[in-house]
């Protein structure tokens, strides 16, 4: 029989109900030979009076007793008075199975077991395991394992779910073999860590029904992994970041969560103990069985090839990309749609890209069992769509719909030339993440040749979004070989299209995020790729510059800073003048240069065109700017007449090709800003105050 309760004190658990409970349940008038089972369920909801939970009792009777004795009255738990009445909820015939098979077992003693096996601190060995992903409809499809003996457990000093699979050595050739005999040594163990911190875990699931002890850990990305290798013979341990369970391999798409099948019971009950009261781990107890779905493999191609993808647009590429990358589809799916894809192009052109993320959210919607964002009376008396057929019409009518509705006041304005759409890779040790197209700033190389879907920007990250850092006990010397070298040398492979680097701005090799690029045609019909456009700008041939890598990279940099445009300049309104330098021979004005005020004035209005929302007042009196291969500071001169900028030698970083045509003029995007007021840093103050003693020293003499 199943009884309803409310107004459970919030600092309660299960076990302080099961305690309160049992002081009333195992004496009279109740069984007592044997005492009688009984279960309690308390729910996630809760309010400001309290939790809410499912009494459940063996039989009808135990339950009238109960509720006629205590139903109105009470319970004082954990100081606060919980009430009971009859559920209104259909009873779970397992439940009620599994508490007359069961013995009553005391929650105390429970309690202080599981702590014991914490306090021990012994990992708990489980039979098998499996990675792999949740499915649509909560089956569990099983994907990749490894050869080895596996064990998990909650590592309280680094604050952790550790899981660890241990490889020993073998022999793989006779020369091993000698050399073992000749020199003693003994072969390699290698051990794989899988480390998951607690947020990265969503919860932990359980059947009730399941034959097996096993615990399903559902994530929400990719835990760190790592490998140690030991060598009996010298006494060391060699740990490395690696790309996944197999070294050298990396992880299948989404394949986040993790299923345990433990030796036993007790083990099972011990490390969830530990996890929900250490790590504070929620626990999802479901009725009936969790299928497990077997596709399970040893080597899995971590991105499955997409080839018809060539033949779509590159915007509509893209989302299919993304689509399958965050597993919202899977590659099968993806291949069932090539026929709908095609015509999704023919007809729609430019929106077919807005139309598929429409078709993704209501597919992600579905799956998260969440309300469409939007209930229009034309949509609630449509069929739920139950093919992926069906959901694409549905988003291209949606889409059409709202294309027909007013625009509101708040509707993001197009974009100007100053910020552009880009598309974002990022590549961390076990998967590729797509971003895009994202409202991003600009820069001259862009604005100066167009077609911003042959730009990638491609970023090397951590699993949690962090730059990759190597600390003291774990080396990434092979994750970076392995992992991030190929992609620097050969390219990637996004949409179908081949990218290599192109080059990067300094601030974002300090993000570690770098420019790709693939072929394209311009205007004219001429084929570019990153080598051409690299040699477009600048003439690089001339000075040492081919023979320092850092140096070079660093003069690329200049062409993709970020930067705001303004106005083109002709070479006669460029003058050329030299450095001021000191007696001993020292550069006086390295970077920085006169303007002239006409022309300063013009570049303000032209950089404030660009912005939504322009600056009022005079314009600033010094601008940082890039101009061809020039690049510094320029302070207004009076003195100057007409449009005229000067450039000195230390300002010309790179000679341009073709010094006879008009260059733009590019400004930083932080002129026009309020500036902040100056602090006096560290070194500066002893400094002041050393010279202020020199100066009121010398009025005494």
């Amino acid at each position: 029989m199943d009884i309803f309760m409310r107004g459970v004190a919030l600092a309660a658990t299960e076990d302080d109900v099961k305690v309160e409970l049992a002081r009333i349940l195992h004496k009279a008038p109740f069984p007592l030979q044997p005492v009688l089972n009984f279960d309690v369920s308390l729910f996630k909801k809760y309010n400001s009076r309290g939790k809410i939970g499912i009494l459940t009792l063996p039989t009808e009777s135990a339950g009238r007793t109960f509720l006629s004795s205590y139903g109105a009255t009470g319970v004082p738990i954990k100081g606060a008075r919980a009430f009971f009445s009859l559920s209104n909820k259909p009873l779970s015939e397992e439940r009620l199975a599994m508490l007359n098979s069961r013995p009553w077992r005391d929650p105390r003693k429970l309690q202080e077991e599981r702590e014991r096996r914490i306090h021990a601190s012994r990992p708990h060995k489980l039979k098998s395991y499996a990675f792999g992903r949740f499915l649509a409809d909560g089956s569990f499809s099983s994907e990749l394992v490894a050869d080895g003996s596996a064990d998990i457990a909650c590592d309280l000093e680094r604050k952790r779910v550790r899981f660890t699979l241990c490889k020993q050595g073998h022999r793989s050739n006779l020369d091993d073999d000698i050399a073992t005999s000749m020199f003693g040594l003994t072969l390699q163990s290698s051990i794989t860590i899988v480390s998951y911190i607690p947020k990265m875990i969503d919860s932990m699931m359980e059947s009730i029904a399941a034959e097996e002890p096993i615990l399903f850990i559902k994530a929400n990305t990719f835990p760190n992994f790592s490998t140690e290798m030991t060598i009996p013979s010298v006494d060391r341990i060699d740990a490395r970041r690696s790309q996944g369970l197999i070294p050298d391999i990396p992880m299948p798409p989404g394949c986040f969560s993790l299923a345990c099948t433990f030796t036993d019971s007790g083990e099972k009950e011990a490390f969830k103990h530990a996890a929900r009261s250490r790590f504070h781990v929620h626990c999802i107890s479901k009725q009936a069985a969790i299928r497990v779905r077997e596709n399970t493999s040893t080597h899995h191609d971590p991105r499955p090839r997409l080839d018809f993808l060539k033949d779509l647009p590159f915007q509509l590429a893209f989302e299919v990309e993304k689509a399958t990358a965050n597993w919202t589809l899977s590659p099968v799916d993806a291949q069932s749609l090539m026929a709908q894809l095609g015509r999704l192009r023919d007809d729609h052109g430019d929106a077919a890209a807005p139309i598929f993320r429409r078709f993704i959210t209501l597919l992600e919607d579905e799956r998260a069992n969440k309300q469409p964002r939007r209930k229009s009376r034309s949509r609630r008396k449509r069929n739920a769509p139950s093919t992926l057929e069906e959901h694409l019409t549905q988003a291209v009518d949606l889409y059409l719909e709202e294309q027909l509705l007013p625009r509101g006041r708040l509707a993001p304005a197009l974009p100007s030339s100053a910020v552009s759409y880009t598309y974002h890779m990022v590549l961390t040790p076990t998967r590729h993440i797509f971003e895009g197209p994202v409202v991003d700033q600009s820069n001259s190389v862009l604005r100066r040749f167009g077609h911003h879907e042959c730009f990638l920007r491609v970023s090397f990250q951590d699993e949690n979004r962090s730059k990759l850092r190597q600390d003291l006990e774990t080396s990434i010397n092979d994750l970076l070989a392995n992992r991030y070298r190929p992609v620097l040398l050969n390219g990637c492979s996004v949409a179908g299209r081949l990218y290599h680097l192109l080059g990067y701005s300094m601030s974002g090799l300090k993000e570690h995020s770098l420019w790709f690029v693939t072929p394209f045609h311009d205007e004219q019909g001429r084929l570019l790729n990153a080598t051409k456009i690299r040699e477009s700008l600048g003439d690089f041939s001339r000075s040492l510059l081919l023979y320092q890598p850092a140096r070079l990279g660093a003069r690329w940099s200049q062409a993709f800073s970020a930067t705001d445009p303004s106005i083109n300049l002709a070479p006669d309104e460029i003058l050329r003048i030299d450095d001021i330098k000191s007696p001993a021979g020292k550069v006086m004005t390295d970077g920085c240069s006169p303007i002239s005020t006409e022309l300063a004035s013009a570049i303000w209005r032209a950089n404030q065109r660009t912005k939504k929302r322009p600056a009022r007042g005079n314009p600033p009196s010094a601008y940082q700017f890039r101009l061809g291969g020039a690049k510094g500071m320029v302070v207004q001169d009076p003195t100057l007449e007409g449009r005229v900028v000067c450039l000195r030698p230390s300002q010309v970083q790179v000679r341009v090709r073709q010094p006879h045509v008009r260059h733009p003029v590019d400004v930083s995007p932080t002129q026009g800003h309020v500036p902040e007021p100056p602090s006096d840093c560290a070194p500066g103050i002893p400094a002041s105050e050393q010279r202020a003693h020199r100066r009121t020293a010398g009025s005494f003499d």
